[in-house]
């Protein structure tokens, strides 16, 4: 008599895994499905294509390094009365330099020197002094560090760089740099019409906070910067 035991063992074994793989390829589903319609109600709607133009200046703006190789995915869109905000993964294919639910702004109403916005570590000791200086040589990677002496504290929590100080001191005036002093986490780049805005939570997101309330309040703090940064002086 045959003993079929193996062989049913190895089905049911089969049958289970395949059950699992269907229920966490169903989860992974619905969770997106959850998620774009909670950035639905933001006023985000996705695009299947969008400004080649606009993707291919966010890839150079986030660009750091020569060996950097993006992709963009994922991309929603929220459509203003004069500008646009783009919601999109970065995705670095040649490394780890990722850039998951990246916000992006684009607006005529902007005329931006090329500059990046890094934050600084805002806590005492050699070892917040030694991580400055490490971001502080990955913000001036791509243009001389400018310094604002006679703004401490906008000094106290923030990095800019850009390959034209001239530009970027015209830019930074007195008003923006105190507000931007209010500002915490802020990781920017910007250029021409466009900026993209990310947090680089350097303790952590607060407790609690869920990724839709994290891009809600990013929203509203690219919208409070496009105002800021399209303002006259």
């Amino acid at each position: 008599m045959t003993d079929l035991g193996g062989p049913l063992t190895v089905l049911a074994v089969l049958a289970l895994v395949a059950f699992v793989v269907f229920k966490v390829v169903q989860h992974v589903r619905q969770r997106r499905e959850q998620r774009r319609a909670a950035l639905r109600s933001l006023g985000f709607e996705p695009v299947s294509a969008t400004d080649p133009e606009v993707v291919a200046r966010v890839v150079e703006l986030c660009t750091r390094w020569k060996e950097d190789h993006y992709r963009v995915d994922n991309v929603l869109e929220r459509k203003g009365s004069d500008h646009r905000v783009l919601l999109l993964d970065l995705h670095d294919v040649s490394g780890e330099n990722h850039h998951p639910a990246l916000l992006v702004v684009t607006s005529r109403r902007l005329d931006l020197p090329r500059f990046t916005l890094s934050p600084r570590i805002e806590m005492g000791g050699r070892l917040a002094a030694f991580a400055n200086a490490i971001l502080e040589k990955v913000v001036s990677h791509q243009g001389k560090k400018v310094s604002f002496p006679m703004h401490p504290s906008f000094e106290r929590r923030h990095f800019v760089s850009g390959p034209n100080e001239d530009e970027i001191r015209r830019f930074f005036t007195d008003s923006r740099l105190a507000a931007l002093a209010e500002k915490q986490h802020l990781l920017i780049e910007a250029g021409e019409d466009v900026f993209t805005v990310d947090r680089l939570y350097l303790r952590g997101r607060q407790p609690g906070t869920s990724d839709l309330t994290d891009v809600s309040e990013r929203v509203e703090e690219a919208e409070s910067l496009l105002r800021l940064f399209s303002a006259r002086g």
